[in-house]
């Protein structure tokens, strides 16, 4: 899945992983961790709010893959 920051313009890609594995920095989020439960069952063109910290990322959803 790809994803872009709203407020940076970043891209970032992530996999999403079973709750027991998966690190943010390999490009793997947990399902259960915040970051992956908000991406869960999204599609293309979606845009979302996760907490990091103390503030508030918005992300829109621009590739999901297979």
């Amino acid at each position: 899945m790809t994803v872009l920051d709203l407020t940076t313009s970043a891209v970032y890609d992530y996999r999403l992983v079973e709750p027991d594995g998966g690190h943010v920095a390999d490009g793997e989020v947990s399902i259960r961790a915040p970051l992956g439960s908000a991406l869960l069952g999204r599609h293309v063109g979606d845009v979302l709010s996760v907490e990091d910290g103390d503030c508030v990322v918005r992300l829109e959803i621009v590739e999901i893959d297979g």
